[in-house]
């Protein structure tokens, strides 16, 4: 680097640091580590000043051509005055005059000469000046010094009164109601404006940087999509992958990140621009590649590719960086993917590149799942099981291909066998499954039961999963406390350890039931989703999944505001437990029954409640669980699910249209809708909703 020192006062310029280049007065380009005067003629204001008025009245100094250095007694003419200093790059820049004049004081605010702003008044002005050969010539003018260059739109819409004097890398300090209002304006100017508003919009955004001179240049990222010009789908060439290619350019460590955090602090409103914006644009770029258009098949890869990662970044600010979510995820599902593309075939592509020598450059639809709906991803998830099977199916064969060719090893059933009996369904199927290897349950689960005859196609399975669940929750187990209010069920904390087994039984059960594609009846709430998928953190929500009484509680807890607190509901830091007639108390904290809840940890107690039920009351429990799940399955398709669409897939849709339901119903034999019976089941029905 390379520093320089002005001291006006006394006209001193001094350098110190890297001078590559050599220093401007005597070359030398040795690193200097303090400063070093520089011997130039330059003189402080007022002194500048003074000769500047002794000169004006003496004539024989004004005509002389003597030449005199800092420090000599006689005046000079040719003194020279520094206005101002800039720092460009690697070279700094000197502005001087031989004039008596106040050098640049950035302290002070000159407001006779403001930068020019895009404001409501100018677009109010845009919007009703009549286009003719007379009025052009001022649009055009403004219009240029409003868009030639960044530095106009990122000093306007700053938020006022001063909270724009704060931005920083999490604050853009930017006014986005000012932004949409003045856009909104813009729509209506007239057609020829609109049409240099255009031309303009597509100059300034070939000028956008790879790395901005600082934060507040990014303000334009923010800004430029709210202008309608980006509706126009004809100009996604121009204008919209331009604009898109640009801000997914900034380094994601750098610049990158810093507007990923403003759009976090601006919230929905941005996100729900974009989403706006380049979802049907994606829909229109595959439809002009599919009909063979002049769109090369480069350009068509580096356009989508552009988009799709755009839609990626807000994606990521808006599902994973804001707690609670900006926009719902399922605000990015694009269901017209599934009949537009082959989402199968892309898997393929998407699983090949990551081991093979493919180009790069070939976008993927998998690298961008968050696109894909409930529907896709359980066709990528069950398709990925299809290929395991035939692999496992594939290996056995070529197994027991070898054992008839002589080859002394036994064979092996391509086939996950359980023979179980009615009556002792559990224990038969924990025997058998803990003697098979991890490869052997990617193949397909066959069972049967004992003496009983049939083909299993699927019907048998079903009844198989029906039965197991059903006795794995019987209370003679104590596997789970159950939650009448809700229905659900959770991992019993009252853990000793012989349990174990069965608890990965479980698991193992869960993920055998996905994937062999079977819905069972295990009602645990969202939360153990949340835990097995590792994406969402659980929260005091959970709580109301399982018992809203206690979700009441706590709630009610962290709204009271009276200073009594503690001498009113007499908390402290431990819970009572209690399964099945024994009651334990448990300290959410060490010495916690000790410690009284008030208004200055009442939060801290909540986390903590919600912490032991969710975590550490079932940590055994869970990773056992997990274990048994994660032997099943642990394929990248699984990552793609968020915790919501993997407890539908497990348990399927509980949210049923009733309404829709009775109108689709058809009756048999002598009953019909008006039949007595059946008006009397919907009745109670009803009822019961």
């Amino acid at each position: 680097s390379h520093t320089v020192i002005f001291m006006p006062n006394v006209g001193q310029i001094s350098t110190f640091g890297l001078a590559c280049a050599g220093r401007v007065d005597t070359k030398i380009t040795t690193y200097a580590t303090i400063p070093q005067k520089l011997a130039m003629p330059f003189l402080p204001y007022k002194t500048m000043k003074q000769l500047h008025r002794q000169i004006s009245t003496d004539r024989s100094h004004t005509s002389s051509n003597r030449k005199y250095r800092v420090g000599e007694t006689k005046p000079v003419q040719t003194n020279l005055q520094v206005i101002g200093i800039y720092a460009g790059g690697h070279q700094i820049f000197v502005r001087i005059s031989s004039r008596a004049q106040r050098p640049d004081d950035y302290r002070t605010l000159y407001t006779s000469r403001p930068l020019l702003e895009l404001n409501l008044e100018v677009a109010k002005w845009l919007s009703n000046v009549p286009y003719s050969a007379d009025t052009f010539k001022d649009v055009e003018r403004k219009l240029s010094r409003l868009f030639n260059t960044e530095a106009c739109l990122n000093g306007s819409f700053l938020s006022l009164p001063d909270t724009h004097f704060r931005t920083s890398s999490s604050n853009p300090g930017i006014d986005l109601d000012q932004v949409i209002a003045v856009m909104e304006k813009l729509r209506s100017c007239d057609p020829k404006i609109q049409d240099l508003l255009f031309e303009h919009i597509q100059s300034i955004l070939l000028t956008l940087p790879e790395t901005a001179p600082c934060f507040e240049a990014l303000r334009i990222y923010l800004v430029l999509p709210f202008c309608h010009i980006f509706e126009n789908e004809e100009s996604f060439e121009t204008v919209t992958a331009p604009f898109a290619q640009a801000a997914t350019r900034l380094k994601k460590t750098a610049d990158g990140r810093v507007l990923d955090y403003w759009i976090l602090h601006i919230g929905r409103k941005f996100v729900q621009r974009i989403i706006e914006l380049y979802k049907p644009l994606v829909i229109k770029i595959i439809q002009i590649n599919s009909m063979g258009s002049a769109l090369a098949a480069e350009q068509y890869q580096t356009v989508l590719e552009a988009i799709l990662e755009l839609l990626k970044k807000v994606h990521n600010v808006s599902c994973n960086m804001a707690k609670p979510e900006l926009v719902q995820h399922d605000a990015f599902y694009m269901k017209e993917l599934n009949d537009m593309i082959d989402i199968k075939r892309d898997y393929d592509f998407w699983q090949a590149r990551r081991y093979l020598s493919i180009d790069k450059k070939i976008v993927s639809f998998c690298d961008y799942a968050f696109l894909f709906d409930l529907k896709a991803k359980i066709l990528l998830l069950q398709y990925h099981g299809q290929c395991e099977m035939q692999e496992a199916i594939r290996n056995a064969f070529m197994h027991n291909f070898q054992t008839m060719m002589g080859a002394r090893v036994e064979t092996v059933n391509p086939l996950l066998m359980l023979h179980v009996h009615r009556n002792t369904i559990v224990q038969d199927t924990i025997a058998q499954l803990d003697k098979y290897k991890d490869d052997d349950f990617k193949k397909p689960l066959q069972v049967y039961f004992h003496n009983e005859e049939g083909l299993d196609a699927g019907g048998i399975r079903k009844e198989f999963f029906l039965l197991l669940t059903k006795e794995i929750l019987n209370p003679k187990y104590g596997m789970f406390t159950i939650y009448e209010e809700t229905n659900t069920i959770w991992f019993n904390d009252f853990y000793h350890g012989e349990e174990e087994p069965m608890y990965k039984l479980i698991g193992t059960l869960c993920a055998l039931a996905v994937y062999n594609i079977t819905i069972i009846d295990l009602p645990f709430p969202l939360a153990l989703y949340k835990k097995l998928l590792n994406k969402t953190k659980i929260d005091l929500d959970d709580m109301k999944s399982i018992s809203p009484t206690i979700y009441n509680s706590l709630k009610s807890l962290l709204n009271y505001k009276a200073d009594d607190l503690e001498t009113t509901l007499c908390y402290a830091f431990d819970i009572e437990r209690e399964n099945y007639g024994e009651r334990r108390r448990i300290e959410l904290k060490p010495g916690g029954s000790l410690i009284m809840v008030n208004q200055k940890n009442k939060q801290e107690f909540v986390d903590l409640y919600i912490d032991y039920v969710f975590n550490k009351s079932c940590e055994k429990q869970f990773q056992a669980y997990s274990a048994g799940f994660r032997r099943v399955i642990n394929s990248k398709p699984l990552e793609l699910f968020y915790p919501d669409e993997l407890m539908s897939f497990v348990i399927g849709n509980t949210n049923y249209d009733w309404n829709e339901f009775q109108k689709k119903t058809e009756y048999k034999g002598e009953y019909h809708a008006n039949h007595p019976v059946i008006q009397w089941f919907w009745q109670l029905r009803e009822i019961s909703n």
